[in-house]
Parts: C-alpha cells; structure tokens; sequence
C-alpha cells in the first residue's frame, strides 16, 4: 500500500512540472489567449492547454486510485470471507475432535468393561474346565471299578462294588422280616454279608444295559448258625508192644 502510494507521488512529481502561481486576485482566465501564450514564451507561465493536460493527469490517477480502493474493498471482502469459512472449519474441526474425543471415552469405558466381563468369564470358564476335569476323573474311576468289578463277577466272586455291605446287609433284613413273617420259626443264616462276600453263591445275568445277580439266602429253622467240623483221621498204634496201626478210613470230611 505504502509502496504504490509512493509510487503514484513519484509519477505525479514526474508527470507534473513544478510551477510558481500568482496571487489569488489575478483571474484565472485571460482575456485574450496569445497572450498566455506570449506569457509563458516570455516568463515561463501556464498555459490554458498545459493545466487541461495537468487535469488529464489527476483524474487518471483518481480514476486509477478510485479502481485501488474498489479492488482493497473487494480483496478485503473475499480475505473477511475466508477468515469467517476459515473460523467456521476451525470450529467445526475443533466439534469433531471433541466428538471424536466422547467417541474414544466411550470405547475406552466399553473397552475397559469388555475386558472386565472377559475376565470374569474367563475365570467361570477355567471354573467349569476344573470341575469338568474333576467330574471326568471320577467317571474314569468308577469305571476302572466297573471293569473290576465286572471280572470278578466273572471269576465267581461278589464284587461290593456292584453290591455294597450296607445294600446287601438291607437286603439281608427285608428277607429277615419277610421270612419270620411268612414262615415262623425260620430265619436267615447268616446274616453276615461277609459270608456273601467270600462263600455266596449267585447266577449273574443281564439284559441290554441292565445286569440282575441272582444270590442264594440260606434259611434255617435254627437262630444259632450251624456247628461244622472236619474230621481227621490219624493212624493209631493197636498196643505200646506191636508196630502195628489202626485208621478208620472212608469217613466224612465234615459233620454237624
């Protein structure tokens, strides 16, 4: 701005000679033109021709400054709005990032509580892994006792895994009752289910998935269990004077 203002003086000093003026009383017309003419042959005085030229001259620079001001008045138009569009993106940029800003909060806090619940969840499900792992070793067990179980049945021997002491020992004093009941004077012998256990006798069966074990009950009309002995025989010398024995053979091994 300084610079073309600067500039403007320059061409007007330029452009427009320096001129010394008379005094405001002399008219600014003469009456007879040749004599400016003589005038400014003579003395160096203005003519009517050379201040039209000097009025040429100032209204190209008052059009040319008139176009100045008319081209800073719409620049500065244009640079107010592009400040105002400049602000309001501004602005705007700065709502998103405070938007974007509650955006990342909320998933930080979304984060934050997923992570918590993944834990937990976490933690349940190593919960139910160990108890599964438990209950999956107890099953593993009890079929190791089932296998057990099952070859001794097959050798011939009560298993109490598949009838326990306290079952069998039930059992025993249903048929107990049933027995005095039904039939007085009669009981069962015996009434140890450890007898079962080593002596009993039994038909096992089964059907499908199901197995049935037939066991064998002695019933007796004695309440005291039955005296059984082995006999022995030994050789026995006829008299202290004779090599000779005597042995009774063919006997019973056993007797009441």
């Amino acid at each position: 701005m300084n610079a073309q203002f600067n500039d403007t003086v320059s061409l007007i000093n330029e452009l427009i000679p320096e001129g010394v003026f008379q005094s405001s009383n002399v008219s600014k017309r003469a009456i007879l033109p040749f004599v400016g003419e003589i005038g400014k042959s003579l003395f160096g005085l203005a003519t009517t021709g050379d201040i039209a030229t000097l009025a040429s001259h100032i209204n190209m620079l008052t059009r040319q400054n008139n176009k100045m001001l008319s081209a800073l008045a719409r620049h500065g138009g244009d640079f107010s709005s592009y400040i105002s569009q400049v602000d309001t993106r501004f602005n705007n940029m700065l709502a998103a990032i405070g938007q974007n800003s509650k955006t990342l909060q909320l998933l930080e806090n979304t984060m934050i509580e997923n992570e918590e619940n993944l834990r937990q969840q976490y933690q349940k499900a190593e919960e139910l892994f160990a108890a599964q792992m438990l209950e999956s070793h107890q099953i593993r067990h009890e079929l190791e006792k089932l296998q057990i179980a099952t070859a001794e049945l097959a050798a011939g021997k009560l298993p109490p895994i598949l009838i326990p002491p306290h079952v069998l020992a039930e059992s025993i004093d249903q048929i107990e009752t049933m027995v005095s009941t039904d039939y007085p004077g009669y009981s069962v012998t015996p009434k140890d289910p450890r007898y079962y256990y080593q002596f009993g006798s039994f038909i096992a069966t089964r059907k499908d998935r199901d197995l049935y074990i037939a066991l064998q009950i002695p019933i007796s009309s004695r309440r005291r269990p039955f005296e059984m002995y082995r006999i022995q025989s030994f050789p026995v010398l006829i008299n202290a004077s004779s090599t000779h024995v005597t042995q009774l053979l063919d006997c019973q091994t056993l007797c009441l």
